[in-house]
């Protein structure tokens, strides 16, 4: 397993994207699976979307999976960050 650092970021993408997409999960950090509204409509009554409940949990898998490639240098990169979109795009750019 290669775990990102500053030196390595082509390396790394080129290991985790089959990894992602093998897992179904690439559309959380391509944001091609965007986040449910959280709420809906139920008989005229808003309530909780608990598709809302379900794409958080998947997208925490992915942020888990990230996280666990990274060296500590790139994991500074992203502290704050919950998302797995938002930690990708931090990456990118740094």
């Amino acid at each position: 397993t290669i775990r990102l650092s500053s030196s390595n970021y082509l390396l790394w993408k080129n290991q985790m994207i089959p990894l992602l997409q093998y897992q179904q999960l690439l559309g959380h950090v391509h944001d091609s699976v965007s986040s449910p509204p959280p709420s809906i409509l139920v008989d005229n009554k808003s309530t909780l979307n608990p598709a809302l409940a379900e794409w958080v949990s998947t997208d925490q898998r992915v942020v888990i999976l990230l996280q666990a490639s990274l060296t500590e240098e790139a994991f500074s990169k992203i502290v704050g960050l919950s998302t797995a979109r938002d930690i990708l795009v931090a990456l990118e750019a740094a």
